[in-house]
């Protein structure tokens, strides 16, 4: 004789054959393993499936890297294949303060640092820190200070709306500097006791200054603040970038 039991997990009815009194099945509801209760020992009113209550689904042992997606032991704080240090929580990019944080061997996500629309493009970038650069200028100069930075290389997500407007922009600044150069020259050879020539020595110096100085800055993407064995700091992406990232929460 057909029962009735009802799944103490997701409350559906079910109706099973009384030989099956006693013996475990699935419920087709929700998937969880029930005893069907025996009718020689449940009282009659206490129909109820009663779930199993062993793992069905253990946790696995190893899961993969975050950064290299190997198969690395649950516990372990650093993988053994791409030798970075291993985020309990599986993150790689983070946001601290006004800088992204990024692990040296992950990738940032696809979305432009610049816009947060999608990355159609990646822009491999080499950069540079030195924690004492100004010390070694003034000891050494400038080309031991580059010798001695530590370097590391990104691939930056970049959207092409954003690439066509950096393009637009570099565009605009060569061409002040250019004009400034120009008329700066032009000035410069002509004759210098016209004070409207010696005006336009100075404009020109000014104009090519200002397009050089601009052409640098909308040709930088971003600039390193910090680098690491492990992690390196950016300056340069947008809030619209930063704020879908979690908060570093200083792991070096």
């Amino acid at each position: 004789m057909p029962i009735d039991v009802s799944c103490l997990s997701c409350e559906r009815k079910l109706r099973v054959a009384d030989k099956h009194c006693g013996k475990k099945t699935k419920c087709p509801g929700c998937g969880e393993v029930l005893r069907i209760p025996n009718l020689k020992t449940s009282p009659p009113e206490v129909l109820e499936a009663i779930i199993d209550e062993e793992p069905q689904n253990p946790e696995p042992e190893r899961v993969p890297c975050p950064v290299c997606r190997e198969m690395i032991m649950r516990s372990a704080m650093r993988c053994r294949f791409c030798k970075s240090i291993v985020d309990p929580d599986g993150h790689v990019v983070w946001r601290d303060g006004k800088s992204l944080v990024i692990n040296r061997n992950a990738e940032l996500p696809p979305e432009c640092i610049k816009t947060g629309e999608p990355a159609t493009i990646r822009k491999k970038i080499q950069l540079s820190w030195n924690p004492s650069a100004m010390t070694i200028l003034v000891i050494a100069g400038a080309l031991l200070a580059h010798l001695l930075a530590i370097k590391a290389t990104v691939e930056i997500p970049l959207a092409p709306s954003y690439i066509k407007q950096r393009r637009k922009r570099i565009a605009i600044a060569f061409l002040l500097g250019f004009g400034g150069f120009c008329l700066f020259m032009g000035a410069l050879i002509a004759d210098l006791r016209d004070p409207i020539l010696g005006i336009c020595v100075v404009v020109g110096l000014v104009t090519m200054l200002t397009g050089l100085i601009i052409g640098f800055i909308v040709s930088t993407i971003v600039t390193a603040t910090k680098i690491t064995d492990n992690y390196v700091w950016m300056k340069g992406a947008k809030p619209v970038f930063l704020d879908t990232l979690p908060e570093w929460h200083g792991m070096d």
